[in-house]
This record gives C-alpha cells, sequence and structure tokens, in this order.
C-alpha cells in the first residue's frame, strides 16, 4: 500500500495559485541567475580598465566565479533538499544580489575577485533549486515544453544583461556606467529574493539572432522531447552541435555558408540543454533533487565555462576558431552520454521520488 507521502503529486500537493506562483519564481529565478552570470561577460574591457588590469585578468575571474558555483551547487542544493526550496531561493539570491551591489562600488582587483567568488557559490544554486520547484510542481503531460521554456530563460537574462549594461555605459560612461549596471541588477535581483520570502510558497513536495535562435530551440527540443523522449531529443540536437562547432575550424575559408554554421549552428545545438533540465530533474529522486541538480549542473559548467576553455585556447596554440571549434568535444560528449541515461519523460513525480 502506498503512504500518505507517495500519493502526494503536483495534482494534489499544491492549489493552483500556489502552483503558478512556484513556476513564476522558478522562472524568473532562471532568468536572473543568468543576468547574474553574464555581469563579467559583455562589460569586459570596461572593467580591465577600472581596475588597471587585462582582459585576461578579468577572464580570470570569470573561472573563479564558475568554479565557486560547483561549490555553490553542492551547498544550495543540501540546504533545499533539507530546509526546503523557498530557504535556498531567497538566500542565494540574496547573497549573490548583494554581491552585485558590493561590486559596483569597490576599486581594488582583488575585492571584486571576492565579490565574484560570492556571486558564483550563490549562483550555484539557481539550476537545482529553480528546476525540483519546476518538476514538483507541474504534471507530467508537456514538462519537457515547460522545462525548455524554463531553460529558455537563462538566454533572455544574457540580453536583459547586455541591454542594461549597454544603455548604463552609453548614458553615463565606462566606468560608472557598468557600476551603476552592477548596482541596478543587484538591487532588482534583492527585491526578487525579497518577494520569495513572502510569496512563494513553501515545498510540500521535498537579443542577437544566436540567442533569439537559441531560446527558440530550447522551446522546440523541449515540446519534442514530450513526443519522442527526452533521449532522441537531446540525440537530435547533440549531432547539430557537433557538426555546428567543427564549422569554426573552417571558418577561415572565406566561405559565407561555412561562417553562418559556425555562428548560428551551435546555437541551435544548444536544444540539447531545453530538455537537460527537465530530464536531470526527473532523473534524482525528490529527497535529493536539488542537490544532485545542481551537483551535475555545476560541476559540468564548472568545467566547460571555467577550465575547458583555458584548455582550448592552449591546445589551439592561441587560434581562436579551432578552440571554438574544440566546443564539439563538449557536444560529442553529451551525443555520447545521454545513451546511456534512461528516458524519464513520463515519470510522475510524487513525494517519494
Amino acid at each position: 500500500m502506498s503512504s500518505p507521502a507517495s500519493a502526494v503529486t503536483p495534482a494534489t500537493a499544491y492549489t493552483p495559485r500556489e502552483r503558478h506562483l512556484i513556476l513564476t519564481f522558478a522562472i524568473v529565478g532562471a532568468l536572473i541567475e543568468s543576468m547574474e552570470l553574464n555581469l563579467l561577460s559583455y562589460p569586459l574591457r570596461d572593467l580591465a580598465g577600472s581596475f588597471a588590469v587585462s582582459t585576461q585578468s578579468v577572464v580570470a575571474v570569470i573561472t573563479w566565479q564558475s568554479l565557486a558555483s560547483i561549490a555553490g551547487g553542492f551547498l544550495f542544493g543540501w540546504v533545499a533538499d533539507r530546509w526546503g526550496r523557498r530557504a535556498s531561493y531567497v538566500v542565494f539570491t540574496a547573497l549573490y544580489s548583494f554581491a552585485a551591489i558590493v561590486g559596483g562600488f569597490v576599486h581594488d582587483y582583488t575585492l571584486f575577485t571576492l565579490t565574484r567568488v560570492v556571486a558564483g557559490l550563490a549562483m550555484g544554486g539557481a539550476f537545482g533549486v529553480v528546476f525540483a520547484m519546476f518538476a514538483e510542481s507541474w504534471r507530467s503531460p508537456r514538462r519537457g515544453f515547460m522545462g525548455s521554456v524554463l531553460q529558455g530563460m537563462f538566454l533572455a537574462g544574457t540580453l536583459v544583461t547586455q541591454l542594461i549594461l549597454f544603455v548604463t555605459i552609453s548614458t553615463l560612461g565606462s566606468d560608472p556606467g557598468w557600476r551603476t549596471g552592477f548596482v541596478v541588477i543587484g538591487g532588482v535581483c534583492l527585491a526578487i529574493a525579497g518577494a520569495a520570502a513572502v510569496w512563494l510558497p513553501a515545498s510540500t513536495v521535498v537579443l542577437t539572432v544566436g540567442t533569439l535562435l537559441g531560446i527558440v530551440s530550447y522551446v522546440v527540443a523541449g515540446t519534442t522531447s514530450d513526443r519522442i523522449g527526452r533521449r532522441r531529443a537531446t540525440l537530435v540536437a547533440s549531432v547539430v552541435g557537433v557538426l555546428a562547432f567543427a564549422g569554426f575550424a573552417f571558418a577561415g575559408t572565406g566561405s559565407t555558408v561555412v561562417a553562418v554554421v559556425a555562428l548560428i549552428g551551435p546555437a541551435i545545438g544548444y536544444a540539447g540543454f531545453g530538455v537537460l533540465g527537465t530530464w536531470i530533474s526527473e532523473f534524482y529522486p525528490t529527497r535529493y533533487r536539488a542537490f544532485g541538480s545542481n551537483a551535475t549542473y555545476y560541476v559540468a559548467r564548472g568545467l566547460g565555462s571555467g577550465l575547458f576553455p583555458l584548455a582550448a585556447v592552449s591546445i589551439a596554440g592561441g587560434d581562436l576558431r579551432i578552440a571554438l571549434a574544440l566546443g564539439g568535444v563538449g557536444a560529442l560528449v553529451g551525443l555520447i552520454g545521454c545513451l546511456f541515461v534512461p528516458d524519464t519523460a513520463h515519470r510522475v513525480i510524487t513525494a517519494a521520488g
């Protein structure tokens, strides 16, 4: 006989209003985490000028931020599984918001690096927690579609950050511009943390063309995965990714077709990420879903966006085209890896698992 806990499903655990609130905060959480994540990429030269360091030194800060997110994935995933999704969500959102605000005022490179390490630690909590919130509040049908929308917010956040920093830097100048952008973005995220503390229900189940194409690809892949399964949808996207990244190796031939494939193809190949968030959250049982999802995602992101780019540049001997082409290695690993993971498209999420 099923225990009372095992009978708890998204259909019975939350009222419609609570489900809507959880999904709203999950979507907003993915959006603002991406806004924070990309704070360093757009104003790279502005940051280098303000702190009188090389752009490579700013890239090093990005690497430290990515590596810190690995530890944050374990920490905040554990917090979410132990004390609830809301507690973890509020703490990590407030922490990286505060780090962004402080970072906008410091003038010492070392202190600034420290603020981004703290932000990276906090950002490590986002992926697993928001997808756990989503998986536990959404019924099985069309879970892939909604998961892809959620994953698409990680791309949309990039556009929002670029827009805010473009406006502030264009209006105020380089140094005061990026600093104002940091404070604005940090303040918005801090307000969201406060709203979550009040309105997020507690757990009862423990614009570039490429970017736009990426968002569309996420939604298409997620919707497709509801029909043909998570594995098949990811396989198709991974094949596109491998072929598209290979195009960078030939980008210097002068061929317009090759250039378009190399620049836009990987964005379409990213469609697999529109499936992976849902797939990962469905794979782990409820009792450690946030921890497992965070560990999986942030270890991969730390290696992929932190260590691998440095290794790729070194292997390519400084040739940026070859370094970018090596990104296909990641797509190939994903293609092979998904063959060995069970498909969870129709799994029913319950309190027991």
